[in-house]
């Protein structure tokens, strides 16, 4: 039997097929057993599903009130929203679930957006939407909860700019501001971190040394005064888009970086590479955040828990050095390929290179780090 590849297969033609009911075939697909099919006849039914890439019908399981396979996501609005889709995609592909998007405009959508994916009869739902009033206790489904104040999984952010804070002080920087959009969901923890890695040091930080940058008309008289008043020779910025703009800023002044003024982003976007000098950042570990995300959701439905889980998750991020920070320039591996990754974490992944000691993990002024 032939049969176009964007056809859908069912079950009732996979039964004709191979000489048995339709009954017989959802049985052998949905993993339940049936004992009255042969081995033979098992196995033709399996390789015929695969062949034709075999879906379930989702609307007819969930009018019979059966597991779907299948996990609603919210995503974030975000530069990684398109690589976050494609980890949790393949992730729980692997995981033998299929997904259904349906991201927010607003967060005032946020109840539509969950009954719509109720209404699919998904089996658990991921949620990386970073605003509104979505809880555990709002859903009778599993649910995930991503960089979220009720999370079940999220980055260290706290870690993540004491990492960059000390990387700087080890730079012989004493004197270090730290610039925001204000509207960062992470702004305070990224603040702790930041504080935290100043006082160990024995090192001022004053609150004027904060900048708030979010429709901030006096920002370039700001930062002249932290320039030239307060020494500032060093900032940390709550994103890297802060960060380049920034860069853009202190070259236009005459501005020397680094030898004059260190700049350290955070979320590790390559674009941060097309910088001159290239930008440091920390990474955001967001291919891990996905595996653990889709690992804890199939782990839920499993044991039917709608409850948050009883520890948290939180993944540390990884600074990677790049020239704005005073460590040397790398040398340029490759210039550009097909399917450019907006992320650092990815931009490894494709260029299939094992990074030397000082190129991803390690912080070459921190010998005592592990690989």
């Amino acid at each position: 039997m032939s049969k176009n590849k964007f056809e859908r297969m069912t079950a009732k033609q996979i039964g004709s097929m191979v000489g048995c009911c339709q009954q017989a075939v959802s049985s052998v697909l949905s993993g339940r057993g049936n004992s009255k099919v042969s081995r033979e006849k098992r196995e033709k039914i399996l390789e015929i599903a695969r062949n034709f890439n075999y879906q379930p019908n989702f609307s007819a399981l969930n009018l019979a009130g059966r597991a779907t396979k299948a996990i609603g996501i919210i995503p974030e609005n975000s530069i990684f929203c398109a690589e976050i889709q494609l980890a949790l995609s393949t992730g729980l592909r692997a995981l033998g679930y299929h997904t259904v998007f349906s991201p927010l405009v607003t967060h005032y959508e946020e109840k539509m957006t969950i009954d719509t994916l109720l209404g699919y009869g998904v089996d658990g739902i991921i949620s990386l939407n970073k605003k509104g009033d979505f809880t555990h206790e709002k859903i009778k489904i599993p649910t995930v909860l991503v960089s979220y104040k009720n999370y079940d999984v999220d980055i260290d952010w706290a870690d993540g700019f004491y990492q960059a804070a000390e990387h700087l002080i080890r730079h012989k920087h004493k004197r270090i501001a730290f610039l925001t959009d204000v509207w960062a969901y992470n702004t305070r923890l990224l603040e702790k971190g930041y504080r935290a890695a100043m006082k160990k040091a024995g090192l001022p930080c004053l609150d004027s040394w904060k900048i708030e940058l979010l429709w901030n008309r006096d920002f370039e008289k700001q930062l002249l005064e932290l320039l030239e008043k307060e020494k500032i020779t060093a900032f940390l910025c709550t994103t890297d888009m802060i960060a380049c703009r920034l860069m853009s800023w202190l070259k236009s002044h005459g501005i020397r970086i680094p030898e004059e003024v260190a700049v350290i982003g955070n979320l590790g976007c390559t674009f941060g590479e097309t910088m001159s000098p290239s930008l440091t950042s920390l990474i955001y570990p967001l291919h891990e955040i996905c595996r653990i995300a889709a690992e804890m959701i199939v782990e839920k439905i499993q044991n039917k828990s709608c409850q948050r889980i009883q520890k948290p998750v939180l993944v540390k991020s990884s600074l990677y050095a790049e020239h704005s920070c005073g460590c040397p320039e790398k040398e340029i591996k490759i210039i550009w390929w097909e399917g450019l990754p907006l992320s650092y974490e990815r931009l490894h992944q494709y260029q299939r290179l094992q990074p030397p000691p000082d190129f991803l993990h390690n912080d070459p002024l921190n010998p005592q780090q592990e690989m």
